[in-house]
């Protein structure tokens, strides 16, 4: 990919969220917030690319990947009002559906458009499915940390400005003030990532969050998190339960181990 076929990918995304927002001032700031989570996908998505010394090609279809990723929030938020899949569609395939459709890529080799294609179709998945083929399969590894990196960020400065409260959505209107889940806490002292279905509480979705950890791909990646201090402000609002200590020193011991090289 070049970078004008990277500018006129651009073009298309800022299109069509501006054709799809509706109006209504709640719909627009929870799209609001995934056009702005878009482009911080590309860019940590360049970035790490970048990091990873990619040929110039393969790091405009990252950044662009990066910013399609999550086109399939767009019109599930508009038509079931959530960005809680189960109770809606799969993003991750919605996304790949409404991308493919549209053509954007159709100027791109065949490789290249696939790279793009797995990657949206795959980043949301618990596991990646084992028949990805490894040209791809940088990309979708690629894709999934990029996402974490920025879903930290959204999660941090949500509490810290207490959004959370007028769109309790964005943490899947969970009880915000209630008790851990033992078995969100069993899955992340197991060195699992924790499910949502075991997602309760808040202080279950920072054990969800913490757990991600254990999903990172890139030793970048880990720099990146150590860098902007993540580790250490999604640990600060857990509690100081003999559990939970236990859990997040095991994946801190995790990470330095990973991190390394």
């Amino acid at each position: 990919m070049n970078i004008n076929q990277l500018k006129v990918i651009k073009k298309w995304f800022h299109a069509y969220v501006e054709d799809i927002t509706p109006d209504n001032d709640k719909l627009i700031h929870l799209i609001r917030l995934k056009y702005d989570h878009s482009l911080h996908v590309a860019e940590n998505s360049r970035l790490i690319a970048e990091g990873m010394k990619w040929l110039k090609s393969d790091i405009n279809v990252a950044e662009a990947l990066g910013l399609l990723h999550d086109v399939g929030r767009f019109s599930q938020v508009v038509e079931y009002r959530t960005f809680y899949d189960p109770d809606s569609i799969n993003h991750g395939e919605r996304g790949f559906k409404v991308v493919g459709e549209s053509g954007i890529l159709s100027a791109l080799p065949q490789n290249e458009q696939m790279k793009i294609l797995d990657g949206i179709k795959f980043h949301n998945l618990i596991t990646i499915p084992q028949y990805v083929n490894s040209a791809r399969l940088r990309f979708v590894k690629l894709i999934r940390d990029a996402d974490k990196l920025d879903i930290y960020r959204i999660i941090y400065d949500t509490v810290k400005t207490k959004i959370f409260e007028e769109h309790p959505e964005i943490f899947l209107n969970i009880d915000f003030d209630g008790p851990i889940n033992p078995a969100a806490l069993a899955q992340i002292l197991n060195k699992e990532t924790v499910s949502y279905r075991n997602v309760k509480s808040f202080k279950d979705f920072c054990l969800n969050q913490l757990s991600w950890m254990y999903d990172i791909n890139y030793s970048l990646t880990f720099r990146l998190i150590s860098e902007r201090e993540i580790f250490k402000k999604v640990t600060a609002i857990l509690p100081e339960d003999n559990g939970v200590q236990k859990a997040v020193r095991s994946v801190h011991a995790y990470m330095k181990k990973e991190g390394k090289g």
